[in-house]
This record gives structure tokens, C-alpha cells and sequence, in this order.
């Protein structure tokens, strides 16, 4: 058999002013994203003299965003070889770990008057997943902050299936939410593999929760 493919987590990692490190605030994700998502855009000025194409000038260098949705969840095996999970039990510790990125520093300067100004700068922060590598400021982050109540349903994934699996898969989904009096659907599949070689079972759940 050949070697097991080792599988690498993405990181968040502090970013002093001069680009250098702050391994300090390294956060790892609990779960790798399923998807990741970077855009370009021009930043552009039309010339109200022309019509046509022509008539479009380019300002500036652009912008380069990247979006990412993260997962965190206490009630599953947290990885204890970073220290950033040893002893969490609230999910909310782990996502203040995340909200450090957009929290603004007071930074003071000097002003071409000579006065001294408050600037409110938020950290820089450097995403890597593997050999990708994004440096920049975080500009915004979304928490849905659901309960299980607000689940409506759950997708398992298996591979490997065996006789049984379901009745024991349901009984395990069906004790979580029990002390919640709820009982969202639930959708039980067979598949031929996952994102990670040693994965045999994925849980994906659907919550509707108020903007």
C-alpha cells in the first residue's frame, strides 16, 4: 500500500505591519473550507466624453478579495495537537479567535501639522491552505450564531457502508438533537469516498436562521 496522503489544514496568521509573523495569533481551522473563492476587480472611471469602450480609463492597481467560509463545532472531535482547542467547550471561543482579524488597533502618527492622530487599523492577516498563500486585511465576517433548533436538515455520508449503518447513523443524529424536543429531516448516503482518506462518515446540516 503506498503512503498515506497527509492532509494539510489551513491557517490564519497575524501579520505585523513590516509583513513579518505574529505566531502569536495562528489559528488553525477546525475544517478545511469546501470552497474558497478569489475575485479580481479593476478599479475604473468612465470618460463621459466618449461612448464607446474606448472611452473606459483604468485607475489604480485593482482589488484581489478572497472569501472563505469556515466551520466550527465543539461537539466534534477537536484536534488537540493545537493548542488553540485544548480545553474549548463554548464555539464561541473558537470563532473570537477568527474575530481578532477584524478587530481594529489604535495606532498613533503624526499628522503633517505635527499633531498626534489617532489611526483605528485592523490586523493584517495571511491565509494558507497548502501552497496557497493570501496576505491582506480582513473587510468582513459573518457569524450565524444557530442553534440546533434552527437545523432543518441533515445530510450523512458514509463510506464503507455496512448492514445497520443507517438505523446506527439516525440513532446518533437523533440523540444530539434530543434534548432540544427537535427532530430535523434527515438524508443517509453511501458514497464512494470523501475529502480526506482516513474520513469514513460526513455530516452536513442545514439551518435556517433570521438575518
Amino acid at each position: 500500500m503506498g503512503d498515506a496522503v497527509k492532509v494539510e489544514r489551513a491557517q490564519l496568521r497575524a501579520l505585523n505591519s513590516d509583513g513579518t509573523e505574529d505566531k502569536s495569533k495562528t489559528v488553525h481551522v477546525q475544517f478545511n473550507p469546501e470552497t474558497l473563492k478569489v475575485s479580481f476587480a479593476n478599479q475604473i472611471k468612465p470618460d463621459g466624453n466618449q461612448k464607446d469602450t474606448s472611452s473606459i480609463l483604468y485607475v489604480g492597481q485593482g482589488t484581489t478579495k478572497m472569501s472563505v467560509q469556515l466551520w466550527f463545532d465543539v461537539t466534534a472531535p477537536l484536534r488537540v495537537d493545537f493548542a488553540e482547542y485544548k480545553g474549548v467547550t463554548d464555539v464561541r471561543e473558537l470563532t473570537e479567535k477568527i474575530a481578532y482579524f477584524i478587530k481594529p488597533k489604535d495606532e498613533q502618527f503624526t499628522n503633517k501639522e505635527g499633531k498626534s492622530e489617532t489611526r483605528y487599523i485592523p490586523p493584517g492577516v495571511r491565509f494558507i491552505w497548502g501552497t496557497f498563500q493570501f496576505d491582506g486585511i480582513m473587510e468582513t465576517l459573518k457569524a450565524a450564531n444557530a442553534s440546533p433548533k434552527d437545523v432543518v436538515h441533515v445530510f450523512i455520508f458514509r463510506t464503507r457502508p455496512r448492514t445497520g449503518d443507517i438505523g446506527r447513523a439516525s440513532a446518533v443524529v437523533n440523540s444530539y438533537f434530543a434534548p432540544y424536543n427537535h427532530k430535523p429531516t434527515t438524508t443517509n448516503m453511501a458514497v464512494l469516498e470523501l475529502g480526506e482518506p482516513e474520513q469514513l462518515v460526513e455530516i452536513q446540516v442545514v439551518a435556517v436562521v433570521d438575518n
